[in-house]
């Protein structure tokens, strides 16, 4: 065999070493992320998991995802602010008939936990915040944010609206709310408890 000939054969080998070794490097990199993503997902009470089931609840368990949205009065609400408390999203929109009856709910909700225990963050699919606020039961303190093109409310899974996502201090969604809920009713409340006051 040539010199030319063999020392491209052992360039060939070569790069298909490369190559193979960057194979193994990216699937042993894609196993190491699904670990820490297995390790960092919840485990709920197999009791919340049972009680949420017959609330109608899904118990998702999965990591929220990426977000920015502008607050009414100024600043943003992002993913990035989820290292407090829990925070109940709750994606509504001024247009939506079934969606104004619970509003008036929200604030029981707020005195019963605070915001030390509890962040409720108002997510309207309105194009303006007029329309947003005209509906809102007054006085209104809660959060307000809008999510004018839906985007965040799809990336969430959102398909009818209210809706609403527990989500907890590591960013991991843990349940998922759809349609009017009974918010104050004393098995939702046992439900909110059992992730809220752990």
């Amino acid at each position: 065999m040539e010199h030319g000939a063999s020392r491209s054969i052992l360039e060939n080998l070569h790069g298909r070493r490369g190559q193979l070794a960057l194979m193994l490097a990216l699937t042993g990199s894609a196993l190491v992320a699904l670990a820490l993503a297995e390790a960092r997902r919840p485990e709920a009470r197999p009791e919340l998991i049972d009680l949420a089931e017959a609330l109608q609840v899904q118990w998702v368990g999965m990591p929220a995802p990426d977000f920015d949205l502008p607050l009414q009065g100024g600043g943003r609400f992002t993913d990035g602010d989820l290292d407090g408390p829990p925070v109940l999203v709750h994606f509504w929109a001024s247009w939506c008939p079934s969606c104004l009856p619970e509003l008036k709910l929200f604030g029981e909700l707020r005195q019963r936990y605070g915001p030390q225990e509890l962040r409720l963050v108002h997510v309207s699919l309105d194009e303006e915040w007029n329309a947003a606020r005209q509906v809102l039961p007054q006085p209104w303190t809660m959060e307000l944010a809008l999510d004018r093109s839906s985007r965040v409310a799809r990336a969430f899974g959102t398909e009818k609206l209210p809706e609403a996502y527990l989500i907890d201090a590591h960013g991991q969604v843990l349940l998922r709310f759809v349609a009017n809920q009974p918010w104050l009713e004393p098995r939702m409340l046992q439900l909110l408890d059992g992730f809220v006051r752990k």
